[in-house]
């Protein structure tokens, strides 16, 4: 009878420990994302963009899609990167506005979409980012909003 119940208490113990294991992975794939939107930051910022709110993070299996919202201020050109996790072969966004109008795309092939566009309408604009291709479900993305006046215009 002593053996049954060391095994039950040794099959309740990887119990228990089995979620702390899976959060350290989430917690690895979150950091991959994010160590990835880090490395996009200096190339727009050669370009004048300044990082302009909070990073967003997700998770995505392959052919699934989750809509953000952005809010966008008229008069400045934006740049929206999208990053993911290395098990992820393929990520991209969908610019629209409140009317379901696409404004701008990046379907390309690859995993570090960048949408640009320049706005004449200020207010809330749809994202759709959508996870294409994900190798091991689900695949950890992060999106970063980057803007800069058009020239010419004032700064906010």
């Amino acid at each position: 009878m002593l053996a049954p119940r060391a095994s039950r208490l040794a099959l309740f113990a990887s119990l228990i420990a089995l979620p702390a294991v899976l959060i350290a992975q989430t917690d690895r794939w979150e950091r991959e994302a994010e160590a990835a939107l880090h490395r996009a930051g200096p190339l727009l910022a050669g370009q004048r963009f300044h990082f302009t709110s909070d990073a967003r993070y997700g998770m995505l299996s392959t052919d699934e899609s989750e809509q953000l919202t952005i809010p966008m201020a008229a008069g400045r050109s934006y740049a929206i990167v999208g990053v993911c996790d290395a098990d992820c072969g393929n990520l991209d966004l969908v610019l629209s506005r409140s009317s379901r109008q696409e404004v701008a795309s990046d379907h390309g092939d690859g995993n570090v979409p960048i949408v640009k566009v320049t706005t004449e309408l200020a207010g809330t604009y749809g994202l759709k980012v959508i996870m294409t291709a994900c190798r091991l479900g689900p695949c950890r993305y992060g999106i970063a909003v980057y803007s800069r006046p058009i020239s010419g215009s004032p700064s906010p």
